[in-house]
């Protein structure tokens, strides 16, 4: 007796793939709060005809790829060899149901799925206006180095203006003194 057989796995497969789409019509249209009432059932009626021709078409792809495979024979194979180790099959494939449960009940709803998008684009948005606010940092601490070193180089040149003002200024009182004598000479 195959214990994997195609239909079990068919049957996970339907499990696996399908058991969460499968929505009540209320359940359906809380996921459109803003859509008209109106519009709720024909947005269903073309849901569940949309969910059953994916089913269909899967089952016949699923179908198509164990006969094309062998996998009845192989998955036959198995079993006569896990038989003859002693592993019980019928426990393991129990399990493998549990466990493809377990996975469907861990399926993300869309509305929780869109909000994790928008909020990874959000965050890759954030990294790159920070490494784009880095890059002003970087052009912003450039301009205040240069602005320092003009800063210093007119704070050196207002001393020379000074020292040179004061020399004139001297240089005027001499002149004074000196234009003074020769008045006073002069007389």
């Amino acid at each position: 007796m195959c214990v994997c057989t195609d239909r079990a796995l068919l049957c996970s497969l339907s499990l696996s793939l399908f058991r969460f789409l499968e929505k009540q019509k209320q359940e359906f249209a809380q996921f459109f709060p803003t859509l008209p009432k109106d519009y709720h059932l024909p947005l269903y009626d073309l849901y569940s005809q949309l969910l059953s021709s994916i089913k269909e078409k899967s089952r016949e792809e699923f179908e198509q790829i164990l006969k094309e495979e062998s996998l009845e024979i192989k998955l036959k194979a198995i079993d006569d060899a896990c038989a003859a180790r002693g592993i019980d099959m019928k426990m393991r494939v129990n399990s493998i149901e549990t466990m493809a449960e377990d996975m469907v009940s861990r399926v993300v709803p869309p509305e929780e799925a869109a909000r994790a998008a928008r909020a990874d684009a959000k965050r890759r948005e954030l990294i790159l206006l920070e490494e784009e606010c880095e890059k002003e940092r970087a052009v912003e601490e450039e301009h205040l180095r240069v602005l320092e070193e003009k800063r210093r180089e007119v704070q050196m040149a207002a001393g020379r203006v000074g020292r040179a003002q004061n020399e004139l200024e001297e240089v005027r009182d001499a002149s004074l003194q000196w234009a003074g004598r020769q008045a006073y000479v002069s007389r």
